[in-house]
């Protein structure tokens, strides 16, 4: 029985972790992609983990195109 909780346990956390890094960067581009009325087309870089966070971050701290 405890191999079976731990194996519970184990896949939600690598579920989380998956949330996380995945899909935590989408969701935040997405926002900063309206609040700055620029192309939401720029999160199609979440497709990997990485570069979703890459396209959050020039979203989020890159120049501002109403300015």
């Amino acid at each position: 029985m405890d191999n079976t909780f731990e194996g519970i346990i184990g896949f939600v956390v690598v579920l989380l972790i998956i949330f996380l890094l995945w899909f935590v960067p989408i969701w935040f581009g997405l926002k900063w992609a309206k609040i700055k009325g620029v192309s939401k087309l720029w999160m199609l870089f979440g497709f990997h983990p990485m570069t979703g966070w890459i396209a959050y971050l020039i979203l989020k701290y890159g120049v501002d195109p109403r300015k």
